[in-house]
């Protein structure tokens, strides 16, 4: 009798063995991911991180100085002068429009006070249409070089022989250096000419040099 319940004993506790083998399997089985599922997960982590790094970078290139389709608005004091001649001491205002990648097309108005020949004074007016080339530049400065040629009006003549409605071509070097977010300060060393480009029979000419500064502000 004895021996027959402990062979019924050790069958028991070998058949409970066996299921709990099954089951400890099943679980581990169960809890583990499929290969699939893991390829998946890992795959969405990296499209994640590349979601990130397109946001950062857009971000940044968002507030890019001078990208293609951006504008600025400039205001600037200048001082100009054929020294011993004509001396100019006046404001400037602007507006560019980036066409291409820090290359930009704009217009510039100008209005200043002028002595003529070192004595008697008057007020010119003047627009002119400008090309800006930004042709170095780093992280917070550039260095641009431009071009432009417009119309003035002086109400005297200027140069003092020569008419009061002018030709102003006129080229610069200069730099900017950014001081805040879409804020910068902006210099630049030019020449300057005025005459009536042969459009009456005295044409007198007058060329010097200007020296700017002012501010820009991208938007």
């Amino acid at each position: 009798m004895f021996q027959r319940s402990l062979a019924f004993f050790q069958s028991l506790c070998r058949e409970m063995m066996g299921v709990g083998a099954v089951v400890v399997v099943s679980i581990v089985v169960w809890e583990m991911p499929a290969f699939g599922d893991t390829l998946d997960l890992v795959l969405d982590g990296q499209a994640d991180s590349r979601d990130v790094a397109g946001k950062a970078i857009g971000d940044a290139t968002g507030d890019r100085y001078g990208e293609e389709g951006s504008w600025e608005g400039t205001v600037s004091m200048f001082g100009a002068a054929e020294l011993g001649i004509t001396e100019f001491l006046g404001a400037r205002a602007g507006v560019d429009w980036f066409v291409a990648e820090r290359f930009s097309l704009g217009l510039q108005l100008d209005l200043a006070h002028a002595w003529v020949g070192g004595g008697a004074s008057t007020v010119t007016i003047g627009l002119s249409p400008m090309v800006r080339w930004h042709f170095l530049h780093g992280e917070s400065w550039t260095v641009f070089a431009e071009l432009g040629s417009g119309l003035a009006w002086n109400g005297s003549p200027i140069p003092a022989n020569g008419t009061r409605f002018v030709f102003t071509p006129q080229a610069a070097i200069g730099a900017t250096f950014e001081i805040a977010k879409q804020t910068r300060l902006r210099v630049a060393l030019g020449w300057f000419h005025m005459s009536n480009a042969r459009t009456s029979n005295s044409n007198p000419g007058l060329d010097g040099v200007s020296l700017v500064a002012g501010l820009g502000f991208s938007f």
